[in-house]
């Protein structure tokens, strides 16, 4: 494989006119389908900012000290987008404070390498690669590969114990151990046996390590998921079965009683993924959760409750531990791909003037009717956030012409319809609130 490379990716954040201050706590969520942006929703207020483009691939965010890190799957067809970002919180409010683009750092995998997750200990960034079945190690400041470890089924979560690195084996669910790797990457130290498809870890107040093992809901031989507890020398262990298929480890929250709970989230139920919770230090599921629960893999611990990102909704919900109150805090126009909550993060929300935005035009295509090729113009009064897309007469998007940030001013898009089949279509464009459309037709 070769070095990872370390890159800055140039990310627009829209700003606008008008200031509120957001901070303390909120919610980083990764929003979308093949466009995907972060965003940080603010706690209790609600209030939401785009922080810009994520690419294509965006899967899990962790956050280690003062960085934020974003891992990207890479396309599983192509096996392109192979990368990890991470950020400081400082670049991302001073970049938005400035009126400028966040500077990310990027490290790319070759494709097809499919990074998974990411763990940080020091200076030194572990990411695991499902696809390649590796662990690499680099240097955080720089970016400098430091080492490379294969043979790995399919390695997914990563915990840190007694100087060693715990990884989860999956072997894309048939796996059913975890490794003991050494800090530097020199060799697998041992293996032990835990349940089917282990995939995420968490650690009690008693420094315990519970592994989250999905299970499996596909095939001949369907296999329960489980919560896998061992000390760190892996002397002794325990096991908590539980119904259906758990996809994450949200959270291990101290209660004002001593009782630490997690909150699991099902990934691979067949119906509506569902939010349930158990006691670590006696393995007992916690049957005060309400039933109905869902979010699946969208879960974040919050100081005194749990953030779920729907799955059915688009939308932020927010549950306490005690399951007694719950609110829907905001709602995303797209699918919300994972959470992380975030205590003291402070910017300057800009709110949109909707004076301004009566200044949004869409002037008409021209040549219309075309063959292949027309040129659109828009207007926006302000610095914002614009989507723009052509439609056909079923109503489906068939392509996406803007999608972000742009400047005030006029700008040009070329519509290049040589792929699509002669016909009308529909040219919609938007700005907050604000909608324009207009009609083209195609003449091959």
């Amino acid at each position: 494989m070769r070095n990872a490379l370390f890159l800055f990716l140039v990310v627009v954040i829209p700003f606008s006119t008008g200031y509120a201050q957001l901070e303390d706590a909120g919610v980083f969520s990764i929003i979308g389908f093949s466009d995907q942006h972060l965003q940080y929703t603010s706690y209790p207020e609600g209030v939401t900012i785009d922080l810009g483009a994520l690419g294509t691939t965006p899967n899990l965010m962790r956050r280690f000290g003062d960085h934020l890190y974003v891992v990207h799957s890479g396309d599983y067809a192509t096996g392109a987008g192979s990368e990890l970002w991470y950020v400081s919180f400082e670049e991302i409010v001073a970049a938005h404070a400035e009126y400028r683009t966040i500077q990310w750092n990027i490290l790319s995998f070759e494709n097809y390498s499919n990074p998974w997750d990411v763990f940080v200990q020091s200076d030194t960034i572990y990411v695991s690669l499902t696809g390649s079945g590796q662990i690499m190690s680099f240097y955080r400041p720089t970016g400098e590969l430091l080492a490379t470890l294969d043979g790995f089924a399919a390695p997914e979560g990563m915990q840190w114990v007694d100087s060693n690195l715990l990884v989860a084996e999956s072997n894309w669910g048939d796996g059913n151990e975890v490794a003991r790797v050494a800090s530097d990457l020199s060799s697998i130290v041992e293996r032990v046996t835990v349940g089917a498809n282990p995939q995420y870890f968490g650690i009690d107040d008693s420094n315990n390590y519970h592994v989250l093992c999905s299970g499996r809901s596909w095939g001949t031989d369907p296999v329960a998921g489980c919560i896998y507890r061992f000390d760190s020398s892996f002397s002794s262990s325990e096991v908590l079965t539980m119904e259906g298929n758990p996809g994450e480890i949200a959270v291990m929250e101290y209660t004002p009683m001593g009782v630490t709970k997690v909150v699991l989230g099902d990934e691979y139920a067949v119906s509506a993924p569902q939010v349930c919770a158990y006691i670590p230090q006696t393995l007992v599921m916690d049957d005060s959760v309400p039933e109905g629960l869902n979010g699946g893999w969208a879960l974040a611990g919050g100081s005194d409750g749990i953030f779920i990102g729907s799955s059915l909704t688009n939308s932020l919900q927010y549950y306490s531990f005690s399951w007694s109150s719950y609110e829907t805090i905001h709602t995303f126009d797209g699918a919300v791909s994972d959470l992380l909550y975030y205590e003291g993060f402070e910017v300057d929300v800009r709110e949109t003037d909707d004076a301004m935005v009566s200044g949004f035009v869409l002037t008409p295509s021209w040549p219309n009717p075309f063959n292949a090729i027309t040129n659109l113009q828009y207007t926006v009064p302000m610095n914002s956030r614009v989507t723009i897309a052509l439609y056909n007469q079923l109503g489906r998007s068939v392509q996406s012409l803007v999608r972000g940030n742009v400047n005030a001013g006029t700008h040009t898009v070329v519509i290049d319809a040589s792929s699509l089949a002669s016909g009308t279509y529909f040219v919609v464009a938007n700005l907050g609130d604000e909608q324009r459309s207009q009609t083209i037709t195609l003449v091959k």
